[in-house]
């Protein structure tokens, strides 16, 4: 079963400004830590007394530097694969380990840091580890999130899965390669397929610039390492069977499925089979946006996983439509509902801001004005409702506003005056 989430990305491509200079007090640590016979370089972001999420990709930079660091409350650990960046480097080319390594080599990081159970991210091929890691350690895995992957190993697709876009495809690989050894080659042959990849929204010239010039400088400088790191050139040769979609309906974990719309690689179909044979999975589709979390995604993205690795269940907020022109949103956590908004559209629910109290509101049942003390015992400020029951009445015998009950009957008695000291006859 499919929940989905509704479609909408900001309008802003930077976080705002208070934000921001709270974010940039976050400070990245970088390790190189010894696990299933060889050594993996991991960064880690964050209080590491916050719940620990594992972000895995092909680098440390596949997940942006600034969507890691909106995850403001989570204990960040992102790390190279094996032959990628500044890890343990052999042949990529022909790999003497296969798939399950790497998910083992998963498995004994989170076991090495010290994390217990994790909220674990896969983007891309990081997604088959991701899912695999699910299934084979459900222990360690607090919560699953897939980026723009899909349910099959490399190689091609099963007949109910798109394959990657052929046209797009046949541009990507049609072009000249580029000097893997010159720096500027490089990034500008992965900005030229990023803007192929990106979708109609999600190409930043910039960002990806920037990002490929600090993947060209923290890899080695030979044409197998660089290849391998901004390309995984390594799962194009290592084995990946036995298949594991048949498995998705084990996992336990509680998942959500982010993929774009304008996916060329993984076509957004893949992400809604993944979303549709995960139990109870989440689908967060990203209009106009293709492989990978560009920096349009960032708040709608960091929002919601933030939510999902909170402990409390998705909440499409137009299954709860709150007053007219309330505009606010339940926590859970809390037992009352606080103003978020990314971007335009609905607003969303996002922890660790602060609640607001219910405004007063009109009954549209009665002329009178509903009280916030009313609202929040009464839950009336978190839906609509047809009346308002007790509501604030003034007294015909002592002209003083107090809380009344109207039964179905319409038959009026006094319950409990709103100034100290009031007094009046119960009348009918």
């Amino acid at each position: 079963m499919i929940n989905s989430l509704p479609s909408f990305l900001g309008t802003r491509d930077e976080f705002p400004p208070a934000r921001r200079s709270v974010l940039a007090n976050r400070k990245e640590r970088g390790m190189q830590i010894k696990v299933n016979g060889i050594e993996l370089y991991a960064e880690t972001l964050g209080n590491p007394s916050d719940p620990p999420i594992l972000l895995i990709g092909v680098t440390t930079l596949s997940w942006p530097s600034g969507l890691c660091t909106a995850l403001t409350g989570r204990y960040v650990v992102r790390y190279d694969l094996r032959d990628t960046g500044q890890s343990t480097f052999t042949d990529p080319g022909a790999p003497v380990y296969d798939l399950r390594d790497l998910v083992t080599d998963a498995s004994e990081l989170v076991a090495a840091l010290n994390l217990g159970r994790t909220h674990v991210a896969g983007m891309g091929v990081g997604g088959f580890i991701a899912q695999l890691l699910a299934l084979d350690h459900p222990d360690q895995v607090a919560s699953l999130t897939l980026v723009s992957t899909r349910p099959v190993a490399p190689g091609p697709a099963d007949p109910d899965l798109p394959a990657h876009a052929p046209e797009v495809m046949e541009q990507l690989f049609g072009r000249p390669a580029p000097d893997w050894t010159h720096r500027e080659s490089v990034v500008g042959y992965m900005t030229g397929s990023a803007r192929l990849l990106s979708g109609s929204k999600g190409f930043n010239e910039q960002d990806v610039r920037a990002t490929a010039g600090a993947i060209f400088d923290r890899a080695e400088p030979t044409a197998e390492a660089q290849r391998a790191s901004h390309l995984g050139t390594a799962f194009a040769a290592m084995d990946c069977q036995p298949r594991w979609r048949e498995r998705l309906g084990e996992i336990t974990a509680s998942a959500l499925v982010i993929h774009g719309d304008e996916d060329p690689f993984f076509p957004h179909h893949n992400g809604v089979v993944l979303a549709a044979e995960i139990p109870d999975a989440t689908l967060l589709t990203l209009p106009g946006i293709g492989q990978g979390l560009p920096r349009v995604t960032w708040p709608a993205v960091a929002g919601a996983l933030l939510r999902h690795t909170s402990g409390h269940p998705l909440i499409d907020p137009a299954a709860r439509p709150p007053l007219p022109g309330c505009g606010t949103g339940r926590r859970p956590d809390q037992g009352v509902r606080v103003p978020a908004r990314l971007g335009p559209g609905p607003r969303r629910l996002v922890p660790g801001l602060r609640p607001r109290r219910a405004a007063a509101r009109r009954c549209p049942g009665r002329n009178h004005m509903i009280s916030r003390r009313t609202l929040l015992a009464t839950g009336a400020g978190t839906a609509p409702v047809a009346r308002c029951q007790p509501a604030s009445r003034r007294c015909a015998a002592t002209r003083t506003h107090h809380q009344t009950t109207m039964p179905a009957g319409g038959a009026r008695t006094r319950t409990e005056g709103t100034r100290s000291g009031a007094a009046c006859r119960s009348r009918p």
